[in-house]
């Protein structure tokens, strides 16, 4: 009774009213081939399945008759990327003649963009798989050093090819993550010159609180194209990437590349319109992942016996500290309590210490979710 007046509110809330529109059904009626209108939309609300639906559009993944010529058969081979929109032309780089032929075509390129592909995360650890560029928003190439199941140049014919310009100062890299293409190359003893623009930094800045920044969703809101995600590759078929069939690899990787390139202007101009995060960008962010970088290849020196009294005494605070607060509980004194444990938290905040359960909305819920939101926060 006494909330009569919210069960009618919730009656009236939840009764489906046809609403006024000039409209018909006729209007409303489903054309897939407007379904490209939708993609700013969709992309701005992360819908990334409606996204790749609507991505029907065929790409051009072979290469024309003179091309082919000068980068060989394989050049032809890479297969439909089905997640793409617009129409590109993926390389696979696996004879001399055509790696030959690249670097010429490198050395001339203004702006370049650079990928690696690797075994794993570990950059320090795993090793190299391939290397994918693009220098043109239309194609990109894929040079594969290390695929099992599959005939291509040998490591070190590759990164001494590349090794001369990769390490010359003319062209401009663009990369997105930059640290851990340069880390990666390091290993392999080619230094990198400091990169030109970093998309991920940049994109950084300007990000808003909801947004991603990896490659795939950057790709998706600036450029409207989806993009292959890689546990969608691997699936789970494959446990690293050298084992993902040539081709597979190939259009992977070189679209990783080809995105970036593109994605570079309109990054560039959303950061332009912050002159204050386009000056950190240029005098702080972008600078200081050279010295994160050397930092991480180099590793830096400490002295673990001027570490020993440090950790001590901040051991015998932590102590201190959880007893105090077991203590004020009046049960198991020194009983051990890691503060880092939300769990164990949760236990001494409301089954110790009978703290209330506040909810953090309005909405009905859990105790449960309450607790728990309770202790994170």
């Amino acid at each position: 009774e006494t909330q009569k007046d919210n069960a009618e509110l919730s009656l009236q809330l939840f009764t489906l009213k046809p609403p006024a529109l000039d409209v018909s059904f006729a209007d409303l009626a489903f054309d897939k081939e407007q379904w490209s209108n939708a993609h700013e939309l969709f992309a701005e609300l992360e819908f990334t399945s409606l996204v790749k639906k609507g991505a029907s559009a065929k790409p051009k993944v072979t290469a024309d008759e003179q091309q082919a010529s000068l980068f060989g058969e394989s050049a032809s081979e890479a297969p439909k990327n089905e997640l793409v929109e617009k129409p590109w032309t993926c390389y696979l780089i696996d004879s001399q003649e055509a790696l030959d032929e690249l670097v010429r075509r490198l050395q001339h390129a203004d702006i370049v963009a650079l990928d690696t592909e690797t075994t794993g995360p570990l950059v320090m650890i795993d090793e190299i798989v391939g290397i994918s560029v693009a220098f043109d928003t239309h194609s990109a190439y894929y040079i594969p050093v290390r695929h099992k199941h599959a005939t291509h140049l040998d490591q070190k014919t590759v990164i001494e090819t590349l090794r001369p310009w990769l390490e010359s100062a003319k062209t401009k890299f663009v990369m997105h993550h930059a640290k851990f293409d340069h880390l990666v190359l390091w290993k392999y003893g080619i230094q990198l010159p400091p990169v030109f623009y970093d998309t991920i930094i940049a994109a950084n800045l300007i990000r808003n609180e909801w947004q991603k920044i990896n490659l795939k969703d950057l790709s998706a809101f600036f450029l409207h194209e989806p993009m292959q995600k890689f546990k969608d590759l691997m699936g789970k078929k494959y446990k690293t990437f050298d084992e993902v069939p040539l081709n597979e690899a190939a259009k992977y990787a070189a679209y990783d590349a080809l995105q970036t390139l593109k994605l570079m202007p309109h990054v560039e101009k959303e950061l332009d319109k912050e002159p204050k995060l386009k000056h950190l960008y240029e005098t702080m962010d972008l600078p200081f992942y050279m010295v994160l970088t050397r930092m991480e290849h180099c590793g830096i020196t400490l002295d673990p016996e001027k570490l020993k009294p440090i950790n001590e005494k901040v051991t015998h605070e932590l102590a201190t500290i959880e007893n105090k607060i077991l203590g004020a509980v009046e049960q198991h004194p020194h009983a051990p309590l890691n503060l880092n444990s939300p769990k164990q938290i949760e236990t001494l905040l409301f089954d110790r210490l009978n703290l209330p359960v506040i909810k953090r909305s309005e909405e009905h819920t859990s105790e449960l979710q309450s607790r728990q939101y309770l202790v994170c926060r």
